[in-house]
């Protein structure tokens, strides 16, 4: 209710809230606004968005799965223990890699 008050206000609408008198001025003008159709088409075009990552490879062997997805800036390294679950991340420049070395704890 509050947002039609609003709009009512911006049209320059005086608006009697006891309803005793009606002003000629505010019917014609709520006369010659044009209905809004509620369901009208959306103007706007799909777009399927781009993957975040350029490849990913799932690498699996005995007890661990690792899994490796190289993104433009990171490369995240997630490799899955059985209860747990540790995730490193380290930034890649084109002249050289940082590699991260992970060790269970026992």
């Amino acid at each position: 209710a509050g947002k039609t008050v609003e709009l009512l206000r911006t049209l320059k609408i005086n608006i009697d809230y006891f309803r005793k008198s009606t002003n000629p001025k505010n019917v014609e003008k709520l006369k010659s606004i044009k209905d809004i159709d509620k369901k009208r088409k959306r103007e706007r075009v799909f777009t399927k968005k781009e993957k975040n990552y350029l490849e990913s490879l799932l690498i699996s062997g005995g007890i661990k799965e690792r899994k490796i997805k190289i993104y433009r800036n990171f490369l995240i390294i997630l490799i899955m223990y059985n209860p747990e679950y540790c995730i490193l991340r380290s930034f890649l420049h084109t002249t050289c890699c940082l590699f991260l070395l992970v060790f269970e704890h026992l």
